[in-house]
């Protein structure tokens, strides 16, 4: 497990006078400073404090490589001049814990419990670059049903296909494309028919303009959702730019009305009413 790094907030170099003192408080092994009787030997500057609490102060550790945790905790907890027993009240993490972790006995310590030593230790934790790392997609997906649906609807979005059917009798007017697998199974259906808008405005259009019906498209609810309904109507739209048609006319309702807006249709101003003719209205008994 690896940790975040680790830096301390008062970390500067040692020297001087005021940096034997402080030397004596981060290394407790060292016991306390020898007393000495020549006055110039305090003038000169302290040798730089060597060890894990350099290490961990210092750009010299970035250059080193990592250090072992143990070792940062241990720089750190003698930098705050804390025993083990003061470091271990403080943060609420058991001694025998903090001896173990320091004499590095412990190979995959808690993060929390690392936290809490260094945040109790006057120090801070940043953030490698590499964190959050990416989680896979595994973890997201503990059903297994989810995980087959999910592969399913992969096969089907590589394997599908669309065509234009010619074969079947059709009138030339009658436009009609399946998606479908290779298997032959059908899974969508569009259908769309032209018309002569000369019909409709006399001599305002020229003779031979033709348009385009959608007449409905229909894709199976297990496969809704995959993009079919999507590639159907693209491969209407290449149709019509082969035939040289520019208008395409639809009525839709509920999801059908946000497919053929995606697909680049516009909603018309004009609402035409929906009419239906029952002939057996009359003979029903309810």
């Amino acid at each position: 497990m690896s940790f975040p790094q680790v830096f301390h907030r008062n970390a500067v170099p040692v020297d001087g006078p005021a940096g034997q003192r402080q030397h004596r408080g981060v290394d407790e092994a060292a016991g306390p400073a020898p007393q000495t009787a020549e006055p110039a030997a305090a003038a000169e500057p302290a040798p730089q404090a060597a060890g894990p609490a350099r290490e961990a102060a210092g750009p010299a550790r970035e250059a080193a490589g990592p250090v072992p945790l143990g070792d940062l905790l241990r720089a750190l907890r003698r930098r705050a001049d804390l025993s083990q027993r003061q470091l271990a009240e403080r943060s609420g993490v058991p001694q025998a814990t903090l001896a173990r972790i320091e004499a590095g006995r412990v190979g995959d310590p808690r993060f929390r419990t690392v936290e809490r030593l260094v945040h109790a230790a006057g120090g801070r934790l940043a953030p490698p670059e590499q964190f959050p790392l990416p989680l896979p997609a595994a973890t997201y997906e503990l059903n297994r049903r989810y995980r087959d649906q999910r592969r399913w609807a992969n096969q089907v979005r590589r394997e599908v296909s669309v065509r234009r059917v010619t074969d079947e009798g059709l009138p030339a007017t009658q436009w009609r494309f399946v998606a479908e697998l290779p298997d032959g199974r059908r899974l969508g259906e569009l259908r769309a028919h032209e018309r002569s808008p000369r019909l409709l405005y006399g001599d305002l259009v020229p003779a031979g303009e033709r348009e385009i019906v959608l007449d409905g498209v229909l894709v199976t609810g297990a496969c809704r959702r995959l993009g079919i309904g999507r590639r159907l109507m693209e491969a209407l739209t290449g149709e019509m730019d082969r035939a040289g048609i520019t208008v395409a006319h639809a009525v839709a309702e509920a999801a059908g009305i946000h497919l053929l807006v995606k697909c680049g249709y516009r909603i018309e101003t004009s609402r035409p009413y929906a009419l239906c003719l029952d002939r057996s209205v009359g003979r029903r008994n309810y």
